[in-house]
């Protein structure tokens, strides 16, 4: 698959698995990604995604599975350790 994720990602509120890895995925993730309250699993590994994570991946508090490898983020990834570190004591 190719393109952009579309910002309307956010409306699939019970979604719990998303894997999208392994494609040409382009542009950046949609801050509306963080709507995505349910999801444990989020696998955006292996694609052309570029810029920033949103910030808004902090409020995904059932998250246990992150993939982010293999693409072109200029992020430092820290607010996400720290996340993880404090939400599943």
């Amino acid at each position: 698959f190719s393109g952009t994720v579309p910002s309307k990602i956010g409306f699939l509120k019970s979604l719990k698995s998303l894997h999208m890895t392994n494609n040409t995925f382009t542009g950046t993730i949609p801050d509306a990604m963080g709507s995505l309250l349910s999801l444990k699993d989020l696998r955006l590994d292996e694609n052309l995604f570029h810029g920033t994570v949103p910030r808004s991946i902090a409020r995904l508090t059932s998250l246990e599975i992150l993939h982010l490898s293999r693409n072109h983020f200029k992020d430092n990834f820290d607010f996400l350790c720290d996340i993880f570190n404090t939400s599943k004591k």
